[in-house]
């Protein structure tokens, strides 16, 4: 398979879920019921396109259980609802440094969380966490510009643009055994 082809799999993926994060956190302050739907909505596309999408991933058979798929929409809720607040903290404290470090953060709680439900080879899922934290420094580091971008459009279009980037780095560390075979 070739890269641009897992990258074009891996974006379907990430896009619904990045773009809900994004739209529910400018929504949330003034509508929070709009926000967390919005929110609910784009992790529950993100994570029936990862069921779809995910045995294509792979090499070997791999089958996507519903135990994956439930507790995957979990934990990014879980993760998504302290990071809306966190993004809307108006303090010093809050800046890129600690979104690298919030980004590492939420990397390892969402290898260990889907570790609960793993099924396969422990090395593919350090090499999924893995690609899975190194995205979320890009991510996290341009979260705070995309939610409190003035004007939507570059906000959503800056979004898009972010989780093209996010999924190049995570299809060329986590599926290199396919597009490098």
């Amino acid at each position: 398979m070739k890269l641009q082809t897992i990258w074009k799999w891996e974006s379907s993926k990430n896009l619904p879920l990045i773009l809900g994060f994004v739209a529910a956190a400018r929504l949330w302050p003034e509508n929070l019921l709009a926000g967390l739907a919005t929110l609910l909505v784009g992790i529950g596309l993100g994570v029936a396109v990862t069921r779809a999408v995910e045995p294509k991933l792979h090499q070997e058979r791999y089958e996507m259980r519903w135990e994956n798929t439930v507790v995957n929409f979990f934990l990014f809720v879980a993760l998504s609802i302290p990071f809306i607040y966190y993004f809307h903290v108006e303090n010093t404290w809050a800046n890129w440094r600690t979104d690298l470090i919030a980004g590492i953060c939420a990397g390892v709680l969402l290898t260990f969380g889907q570790s609960t439900v793993w099924h396969g080879r422990q090395s593919r899922l350090a090499l999924q966490g893995l690609a899975t934290t190194a995205a979320f420094q890009i991510i996290m580091l341009c979260l705070r510009l995309m939610i409190q971008a003035g004007h939507w459009g570059i906000s959503l279009l800056s979004t898009v643009f972010v989780t093209l980037l996010a999924s190049l780095v995570i299809s060329l560390i986590d599926y290199r055994e396919m597009y490098l075979a």
